[in-house]
């Protein structure tokens, strides 16, 4: 068996949308030849709106070693801020004793020309660095694992290096180890960096340096792989190093996340409701302004006095603040179920079968959702608003249509029919493509992982062949 360190910061027992690709990888790999062994986090900055998921654990083998450490935090930052009578997100998430995200220190009221405002000021700014760093949050946790990480390479004979990210901080651990340790490096982006409108909005100094750096990582990574076409074609654009391999390898579903499949290949019953109204599902985290144009397309409908009430839209998990005011305030508020706390992945894969339609929210021609080749196979129409990658895959695998976030009347004619012909939806837009749908299975993209990194373990060997007693157990 070779051997494989995979860096993860999302790995189960966190839960969340990040943790399904590493895991499933992780599940998967022994039977392509590669023993995987994880360097994570016991608890990931922020909010903890990810949550924790304990039946991913099923998940990992049993004879797969995980490394868990600490994210530091700048606690002596929070303790200054919080003696000198300054407040912040962060510093009433360290009194809860939550690890919280950096977020720049504010004084409770507005800058004063006191002096003791100015003093207190000037006493937190050159602190600004530690308590908000470069790149991510994880920046400590990132450099703080180096040195573990080159004592398992070391000890395990590990062969190849691969971080996923984000957080885009562990691009530098592996980027360092490839130097320290000399052992091949892939790097595996689940999401864009600098190219992200979602989660990205720095200021313009730090645009430029995080566009610089993720340059050189990129230039020092020995094989780079992405989950969607036009991110991959992005990432190749910024490198120099282009004759390295940069592959495609997309999120997918998990057959054994499915053992109903035989009856859906069938054609599953469609579900009945209890009050007779129809469940339009999104599960997962909504970027800001994505529900927005089921409001306007409601408006529309409400406009022509089609009757809404059929209409049930159940969110489970983050909804942008905003948006769910925007909800909140709108006519139809009663259409609109938002449940914010996660549910376990096995509770969420049950409501996706129970649902009458899938919703896929995406913004952006290269953006795309994991939960999508779950859609898959469910069962069950996709209604997919966006016009990039995610609609895509929807109208390729048969599985639903797809309508662009600015055509309000394109997505009011689906409402439409939904709501009156539901029965006829479905037939129409619910042709599975059963030989498109299977390529995306787990564990066939756990092989062309294992095949990235037999690839550029070669080559390593090949170049340097004379360099092992390097690494032997000390």
């Amino acid at each position: 068996m070779r051997k494989l360190l995979l860096i993860a910061y999302y790995f189960p027992p966190i839960g969340g949308s990040g943790v399904q690709r590493p895991t499933k990888f992780v599940k998967y790999l022994p039977k392509f030849g590669w023993q995987p062994y994880v360097l994570s986090t016991d608890r990931p900055y922020g909010d903890g709106g990810e949550g924790r998921d304990e039946t991913l654990l099923a998940d990992i083998p049993d004879d797969v070693r995980v490394w868990r450490l600490p994210t530091p935090q700048p606690r002596p930052v929070y303790r200054l801020a919080q003696w000198l009578g300054w407040r912040s997100a962060a510093i009433d998430a360290y009194r809860r004793g939550v690890t919280p995200p950096p977020v720049t220190v504010t004084p409770t009221e507005s800058r004063s020309s006191n002096l003791v405002a100015r003093v207190r000021h000037a006493m937190l700014a050159p602190l600004y660095l530690i308590h908000n760093p470069p790149v991510d949050p994880a920046f400590y946790w990132a450099l703080r694992i180096v040195p573990l990480a080159r004592q398992i390479i070391r000890r395990e004979q590990i062969d190849v290096v691969l971080t996923t990210v984000p957080p885009w901080s562990a691009l530098i651990t592996g980027a360092l180890l490839r130097r320290l340790t000399g052992r091949p490096w892939v790097a595996d982006f689940r999401d864009p960096w600098t190219d992200n409108e979602f989660t990205y909005a720095p200021t313009p100094a730090r645009r430029r340096f995080d566009a610089w750096l993720e340059r050189r990582l990129l230039d020092a990574a020995d094989a780079v792989i992405s989950v969607t076409p036009p991110w991959l074609e992005g990432l190749r654009r910024k490198t120099r190093q282009t004759a390295k391999p940069f592959v495609l390898i997309p999120n997918g579903w998990d057959r054994d996340d499915f053992p109903d499949l035989a009856p859906v290949r069938a054609g599953l019953p469609l579900p009945v409701s209890a009050d007779g109204r129809i469940v339009l599902l999104h599960p997962g985290s909504a970027y800001q302004g994505e529900p927005l144009p089921l409001l306007a397309a409601l408006d529309r409908l409400a406009a022509e006095g089609v009757d809404l009430d059929r209409l049930c839209f159940h969110f489970i998990g983050h909804v942008h603040p905003e948006d769910r005011q925007t909800i909140a305030a709108s006519p139809h508020a009663r259409l609109f179920r938002l449940d914010p706390q996660r549910v376990p992945h096995d509770e969420a894969l049950r409501l996706v079968r129970e649902a009458h339609v899938l919703l896929l929210l995406r913004k952006g021609p290269g953006a795309s959702s994991g939960k999508v080749f779950e859609y898959m196979v469910a069962g069950r129409p996709v209604l997919s608003i966006g016009s990039g990658e995610g609609s895509r895959l929807v109208e390729e695998a048969g599985v639903g249509m797809g309508i662009a976030p600015d055509d309000v009347r394109a997505l009011a004619n689906a409402l439409r029919q939904i709501i009156s012909d539901y029965n006829g939806f479905v037939a129409q837009h619910y042709h599975p493509a059963w030989k498109a749908i299977e390529q995306y299975e787990r564990r066939a993209l756990s092989g062309k992982l294992a095949d990235v990194m037999s690839h550029v373990s070669r080559l390593s060997g090949k170049q340097s062949a004379s360099s092992t007693e390097t690494y032997l157990p000390t």
